[in-house]
């Protein structure tokens, strides 16, 4: 009985377990077996997850085209060339038009100055300095053709007068008296006595009257501001011819 009091040692591999009595007598029950936990074992590795299939995917992930955009292609991006500087030939042309066009009206005024310093004038100086008026004149190279200014008959015979002849048909002549500018009561005078009947029309110079007065046609031209202008021409003259004439008339220029 000693024997079957005497507890047995425990196992060690489940040192909780004791002998507990059973139905109150000293008798131990059994000693229960050992309870042995089994290990899992472990899961067989799945061929998916095997990290030796790692480094196999990894080359398929990283393509060989990123090498490809790592490279630096877009350099023309990234330092842009620079723009082409703005021609100047433009700005020259027209430098050069504005300048060129500006010696030309240069070289023209002087020109045109030199010419009338250098022109002989058409009524001598000594003539225009004798009377109170410009003397106008028909321009010669506007007179009709076959008519001329006779510039040696250009004169004074009076105080404040001028008188000149035109030629034509050589021996024909249009004679021209410049004189001092006569009043309303003077011209009223003349037209009344030497022209009563007349036609008018209208000259660079001023309104001219004409009619006939014997063998002659008389004009009657008073210049505004300047003198007055009575002009014998033969009857035989052509009106045409006669007004073309009167139509050149200008002024001697003053220096």
């Amino acid at each position: 009985m000693d024997d079957f009091i005497k507890p047995r040692p425990r196992p060690l591999q489940q040192p909780q377990a004791t002998p507990q009595p059973v139905n109150g007598m000293g008798a131990p029950q059994p000693a229960p077996r050992p309870i042995t936990f089994a290990q899992p074992a472990p899961a067989a590795p799945r061929p998916v997850q095997a990290p030796v299939a790692q480094p196999s995917a990894q080359p398929q992930i990283q393509p060989q085209p990123q090498t490809q955009s790592a490279s630096p292609q877009p350099m023309q991006f990234t330092a842009p060339p620079k723009p082409p500087k703005p021609s100047k030939k433009p700005l020259l042309i027209k430098l050069s038009l504005i300048f060129g066009s500006i010696l030309l009206i240069v070289v023209a005024i002087l020109g045109i100055h030199s010419f009338q310093q250098g022109r002989k004038p058409i009524v001598p100086e000594s003539i225009t300095s004798s009377v109170k008026y410009s003397v106008y004149y028909p321009d010669p190279k506007k007179l009709p053709q076959g008519f001329t200014l006779d510039k040696q008959s250009i004169r004074s015979p009076a105080q404040n007068g001028v008188t000149y002849t035109v030629l034509y048909e050589k021996t024909k002549k249009i004679i021209f008296n410049l004189q001092a500018a006569a009043t309303d009561k003077e011209l009223a005078t003349f037209r009344s006595t030497y022209i009563p009947k007349r036609v008018s029309y209208t000259t660079p110079v001023g309104d001219a009257e004409v009619g006939a007065s014997g063998n002659s046609l008389l004009v009657s031209i008073p210049v505004s501001g300047g003198p007055w202008i009575v002009v014998t021409a033969p009857g035989d003259i052509s009106q045409d011819n006669l007004k073309q004439v009167l139509n050149t008339l200008v002024k001697e220029p003053t220096k």
